[in-house]
């Protein structure tokens, strides 16, 4: 079963056991709901894992609603920021990305019209707790923007 919202997120956000992830409750026997929501502002985030690095981002909602740390699976995004990483080829790699992101990108997407926000919550198992993630930002990333690094 597929429940779909548009507009500001219907769900209750909750705050997770950890600071990485939120919890929320979804209908009883759904396995995803996906929510539309603006927003007008945005922060990505990159940590360093052992293979690599997360991806995640900071959003600010047009009600005035914060959601931190949502890792972002948006398949171009995740592309484009492997993109940026491995153009950078300073020994400060992930912070400058992290940075290049925040600054000229974040600039470039606040000054579009549009902003979008897909935020998907699949439920991983059988309980009543799901994790937020972002499953789509509009507007998708430009790669002429790999040209101002």
């Amino acid at each position: 079963m597929l429940t779909v919202q548009s507009g500001p997120c219907p769900h209750g956000v909750l705050p997770g056991a950890s600071r990485s992830r939120f919890d929320v409750e979804i209908a009883s026997g759904s396995a995803r709901s996906i929510c539309g929501c603006t927003y007008k502002n945005l922060r990505f985030r990159i940590f360093p894992e052992p293979e690599g690095f997360n991806l995640r981002a900071e959003i600010v909602l047009n009600s005035n609603e914060r959601l931190s740390s949502i890792p972002i699976v948006d398949r171009e995004w995740r592309r484009f920021a492997t993109q940026v990483v491995q153009r950078v080829s300073r020994s400060d790699r992930l912070p400058f990305s992290e940075r290049f992101l925040n600054k000229l990108v974040q600039t470039k997407l606040l000054l579009m019209p549009y902003r979008f926000a897909r935020i998907g919550l699949p439920r991983p198992r059988s309980d009543e707790q799901c994790w937020l993630m972002l499953d789509s930002l509009f507007p998708q990333p430009d790669d002429s923007w790999l040209d101002l690094l």
